[in-house]
């Protein structure tokens, strides 16, 4: 709760949270956004969810500021999922509109350019070809990216000058990541 508080330097205009948790006696990523403050996403959450969440081996959160699509549009909202992939993402892909004119066979289901990176990972035949098709992407951004058929990893990027910050917890065996210094200070 303190770390995605803690992003909501990066924004205010929504928030959101995916995780791996059961559903109809399925393992899944499971999801949840909204065009909330960080503060409001936190509190809208039940305490029984946050356990859920809690037990999650692995999970992402964001804190989105509106540039290109509205907030009021769900799909617009991080995480971004298409394509059997989960984003988030802070910066900005400046090629997005040229992306989906040249793989115009994909449809855009949401306005941001974040719903860029989903595309030119599918293209990829595994992980490994996964990684380098986001050469293809222009501009300046830190991402993670998560396949739902592989969630045991996670992709770490940093395209152009954004900063990423990883830190390591070896006592709980917890690896975070962030896009905000301000991270720096909610870390124990």
């Amino acid at each position: 709760k303190a770390l995605l508080i803690a992003n909501s330097t990066r924004g205010t205009d929504a928030s959101g949270i995916a995780y791996i948790g059961e559903h109809e006696g399925k393992t899944m990523v499971m999801y949840r956004k909204d065009a909330l403050s960080a503060k409001e996403f936190v509190q809208a959450i039940t305490d029984e969810e946050w356990i859920k969440i809690a037990q999650s081996p692995t999970g992402m959160i964001h804190a989105r500021s509106r540039t290109k699509g509205t907030e009021k549009k769900n799909e617009n909202n991080h995480p971004v999922m298409g394509w059997g992939w989960v984003v988030v993402h802070n910066g900005m892909i400046s090629n997005d509109d040229d992306l989906f004119e040249y793989y115009k066979d994909d449809k855009r289901e949401a306005e941001v350019d974040s719903i860029a990176i989903p595309l030119v990972l599918s293209k990829g035949e595994n992980l490994e070809d996964s990684i380098k098709q986001v050469s293809v992407l222009a501009g300046s951004a830190t991402f993670s990216a998560w396949n739902v058929q592989d969630r045991d990893r996670v992709i770490l990027a940093r395209l152009g000058f954004n900063d990423l910050y990883m830190f390591l917890d070896a006592r709980h065996k917890i690896m975070y990541w962030s896009s905000a210094a301000v991270f720096c200070q909610v870390m124990p």
